[in-house]
């Protein structure tokens, strides 16, 4: 993806696959946490946020990007290349806040926006819920990380975890083609080095969600890409500010009234038990059994 890209806004992209993925990851040296950091940047003022319902954020498939502020940008809905575009052409000069709602993106969509805010040294604020490419790409690519009173985090399977499980359960084979799902492996993985980040958040919300069976369901028809399917007991693991630090995400809480806000257990299955710590990619030894 080639997003056009005005002198203001600074870089190159980083991708994501909502769905299923899968790769061998390079193998890495053990992770340790870094120990001191900088100090967060300081926050411009919020705007009013009591007339928005950012729940529903999570269930919009059409992306809405717009300026709150001369330094701030919302982005509500699946994150895909049509925000993605809207984001980069959205920012000024006095952009330094992307406060983010979503339930999750689609193919290279969640690192292309990461990559977005990498390049132009943004604070996240996630500000409803912040599922899946929202949290474990676009959240953990801020220079400073924040959340309102009604944020939630999320996260579930990614490029570095489906990849894994598909090596671990179909083994090295040319018959189906993972290329794509690789490289979006070692985005993920380029992305939380660079962050500080144990990459063990790339797999371990996997295990967390109850993993059953994985599934080839065909190739994409203009890429040729394997399509994986993994099925869960769960939609995501929602960790806490504790469960989270432990992997280097640190973040801080804003202390903020409520928006408007609906129940959105509804639709997601949420576990919050912390899952076993995992060995670094690259060494992921558990297949799964095939879907039926």
């Amino acid at each position: 993806m080639t997003p056009v890209t005005p002198a203001i806004w600074r870089g190159p992209l980083l991708a994501l696959m909502l769905s299923a993925c899968a790769t061998s990851a390079p193998q890495e040296a053990v992770w340790e946490p870094v120990a001191e950091f900088a100090p967060p940047p300081v926050l411009p003022e919020l705007p009013d946020l009591s007339g928005f319902d950012l729940t529903n954020c999570a269930y919009s498939d059409d992306p809405t990007v717009a300026l709150l502020s001369r330094e701030t940008v919302l982005y509500c809905g699946l994150l895909n290349a049509k925000g993605a575009r809207l984001l980069d052409d959205m920012g000024t000069a006095e952009t330094t806040v992307l406060l983010i709602a979503s339930g999750g993106g689609v193919l290279e969509a969640p690192l292309d926006v990461a990559d977005i805010v990498v390049r132009n040294d943004l604070s996240v604020i996630a500000a409803g819920p912040c599922f899946s490419g929202c949290a474990s790409a676009v959240f953990v690519a801020g220079n400073g990380r924040y959340t309102l009173a009604n944020a939630q985090l999320g996260f579930h399977n990614t490029a570095t975890s489906a990849a894994e499980i598909a090596k671990a359960t179909f083994g090295q084979t040319d018959v189906f083609n993972f290329a794509p799902l690789q490289a979006r492996s070692r985005r993920e993985m380029a992305l939380y080095e660079s962050k500080g980040v144990d990459p063990a958040l790339l797999l371990d919300p996997q295990s967390a969600i109850a993993t059953v069976c994985i599934a080839v369901n065909g190739a994409d028809a203009i890429s040729g890409e394997t399509i994986l399917s993994i099925t869960s007991l769960f939609d995501l693991w929602v960790p806490d500010h504790a469960q989270l630090a432990r992997y280097g995400l640190d973040y801080r809480e804003l202390d903020t009234e409520p928006a408007v806000v609906k129940p959105y257990l509804e639709r997601f299955r949420l576990v919050s038990t912390a899952p076993a710590r995992s060995v670094r990619p690259g060494d992921y030894n558990r297949p799964v059994r095939i879907c039926n």
